[in-house]
């Protein structure tokens, strides 16, 4: 490491923790050009520089982690990031920035800091939580799950999120059908809450894309499904947060020896179809909307990250696909996703063979729990098989011409 990508390093290392003994890595004519996603700021000489950078995280609990450094004989990128505990709330948020920094006199004289707008955030990368925690801790991490993706990990798609003040989770897909975009986690004050959702609205009402917002018990305020429906949105349904805490014994789950259960990687172009059929069929997809799903799929499955941390099966009955899932391995706990049997198959214990062998994966990988959003048949399902209610999940959606029959089949009523 050079000395100018040193001491970049050390100065980071001392912003994060709001350390004065930073004034020394800096010239006496030190410069600070601040660009922030709202307004942008200068500071000059040393004294001010080092004010500004000491004061950066008022919030406790500060976690830093330095992404890439960069040098070459004259300049020095440090990317880095910060995780914090806000104050309003406890949620965990990120700032990602970027120093740009060069030497004069073996102190850093000229500094741009490019700061993204802050995110929601969770625990990066957390161990697998274990079997016997408590309610409230389990809700914890339910709360902390919704944002505890890792934003560098995975860009992939052709989508684009926005967080408003920190108080909402958006994502903008590019059609009219209210799956293309979506809402949740909404952190705000009975004050301002209308005032946000007229904003969110008009904002997919000027593009011309619909929207579904999802609603659980962790958002404010209290009454956010009434002012929802206020201000124009139907209620599609819901689902039910349920969770296993069991996975060493899944010999109460029954399975139908006479399925196979083919692995969904992309490397077959013929099981990727049918699997994608059958949650087209399963999920009531439009055939414009499911041609972006298969996109968004393929794409995802060419990423090495993302294919060891989701597994997927295609579940086929005398040659035939019958349904399909997928389980998500990362975090503290395992989580199940699109699990669905075409009409014809059900009552061939199609659903529950797919349930135990995800769950057996996700033993096998040192999870202890697994958890799901379990939409109407699915809870009947998985309640016989030690899954555990914590919560309903309310969808809600918008769309530029409202067909409430569109909406309703957003969470299938099985």
């Amino acid at each position: 490491m050079t000395e100018l990508a040193a001491l970049a390093r050390q100065l980071v290392e001392a912003t994060a923790r709001g350390d004065a003994a930073l004034t020394p890595l800096l010239h006496p004519d030190a410069r600070l050009r601040l660009w922030g996603w709202q307004q942008s700021e200068t500071h000059r000489p040393q004294a001010r520089v080092a004010g500004c950078l000491a004061g950066q995280w008022a919030e406790t609990g500060a976690t830093l982690e330095i992404c890439t450094v960069t040098a070459d004989a004259e300049r020095v990128v440090v990317e880095y990031r910060v995780q914090v505990n806000a104050p309003s709330g406890g949620r965990c948020v990120e700032h990602n920035r970027v120093l740009v920094a060069t030497a004069q006199d073996g102190a850093l004289h000229t500094l741009d800091l490019y700061c993204t707008q802050p995110l929601p955030s969770g625990p990066h990368n957390p161990p697998p939580a274990p079997a016997g925690l408590g309610e409230p801790a389990l809700h914890r991490l339910f709360e902390e799950a919704r944002f505890a993706y890792d934003p560098r990990a995975h860009g992939l798609g052709n989508r684009r999120s926005d967080f408003i003040d920190l108080g909402l989770n958006l994502s903008f897909g590019d059609d009219p059908h209210p799956a293309s975009g979506f809402a949740g986690g909404a952190r705000w004050t009975d004050a301002e809450a209308d005032a946000r959702i007229a904003a969110v609205v008009e904002r997919f009402r000027a593009m011309g894309h619909g929207f579904q917002w999802w609603v659980t018990r962790y958002d404010t305020p209290a009454d956010l499904p009434a002012r929802l429906e206020r201000h124009g949105l139907v209620r599609a349904g819901g689902y039910e947060k349920m969770l296993r805490r069991q996975l060493a014994d899944l010999s109460d789950i029954p399975f139908n020896p006479e399925l196979e259960l083919v692995l969904v990687d992309g490397a077959d172009e013929a099981v990727f179809q049918a699997a994608m059929h059958v949650i087209t069929v399963a999920f009531n997809e439009p055939p414009e909307h499911a041609a972006q799903f298969a996109a968004h799929w393929r794409e995802r499955l060419q990423d090495d990250d993302w294919r060891s941390q989701n597994v997927i099966y295609l579940a086929r009955l005398n040659g035939r696909p019958a349904g399909t899932a997928r389980i998500s391995l990362q975090g503290t706990m395992g989580y199940l996703v699109a699990g669905s049997t075409l009409p014809e198959f059900r009552g061939r214990h199609v659903y529950s063979s797919l349930l135990r062998q995800r769950l057996q994966v996700a033993h096998q990988r040192g999870f202890n729990l697994v958890a799901l959003d379990a939409g109407p048949m699915s809870r009947a399902v998985v309640e016989r098989y030690g899954f555990e209610p914590f919560g309903t999940t309310h969808v809600y959606a918008w769309m530029p011409v409202m067909d409430p029959a569109v909406i309703r089949a957003l969470v299938p009523n099985e």
